[in-house]
């Protein structure tokens, strides 16, 4: 029990520490999300402008979607999807089309080359990986496929943190996660310190949620259960 309850405080503490420690991205009025660190939204009656993401290495689909004018009409335009793969800590993103898109032959130059434009609170230019995924022979479309596809081939591998820590057997299990190099913007997969197993689940996830942490942010933590190791 007295794990259990040290397990419950130092979430409540980790979350208070690492609550500033998170990306947040903001939408253009046109750009609705689609997909988020590999999970696919569902329909909303309005959209999504603000998305609150972890430190790391996030990936994000978007499009435009939004009434142009036709002649005296109005025709619903949804672009093809870009996908947005980045590399970002406590940062404020924003995220808008590369263009003004009001005119049906604006939303058909858009078409032609579907681009975003990402920057910071400051509005500097935020370095970003973009793709656009393209409709293949079929009638309907398995966006969540496509995207899956569209990783293999970039070789970016999104696992979320449940599928790490989700392993019944004592085996060590590994994280990949993609990262962009410094050096050139190569795509490239790192994998993250090994996690052993063993132990309850909540002890996993604090183990986890400490290697997470920032260095000094550690000393922190370490400080704190010291002094409550026997409360």
């Amino acid at each position: 029990m007295k794990l259990i309850k040290i397990v419950a405080v130092a979430g409540i503490l980790l979350g208070s520490m690492s609550s500033y420690a998170a990306v947040t991205v903001k939408l253009h009025q046109d750009l609705e999300p689609m997909i988020i660190n590999g999970e696919e939204l569902g329909f909303t009656l309005g959209k999504r402008s603000e998305i609150d993401l972890e430190n790391g290495t996030n990936q994000i689909v978007v499009r435009v979607s939004k009434l142009v004018q036709r002649q005296a009409e109005f025709d619903k335009f949804r672009s093809y999807p870009v996908v947005l793969t980045f590399d970002a800590k406590n940062q404020n993103l924003v995220v808008k089309p590369s263009q003004i898109i009001t005119r049906q032959d604006q939303a058909k130059a858009f078409e032609l080359n579907p681009e975003v434009v990402v920057e910071d609170i400051a509005g500097n230019k935020f370095s970003v990986h973009q793709g656009v995924l393209m409709p293949g022979k079929g009638i309907t479309r398995n966006y969540e496929k496509e995207l899956d596809a569209y990783n293999q081939a970039h070789n970016y591998n999104f696992n979320t943190e449940a599928e790490a820590l989700a392993v019944n057997k004592p085996a060590e299990n590994k994280k990949s996660v993609v990262s962009a190099s410094a050096a050139n913007g190569t795509p490239v997969v790192k994998t993250s310190t090994e996690i052993k197993t063993d132990g309850s689940f909540e002890t996993q996830l604090l183990k986890k949620a400490f290697l997470d942490l920032p260095v000094e942010d550690k000393k922190a933590f370490m400080l704190w259960a010291m002094d409550n190791i026997n409360g």
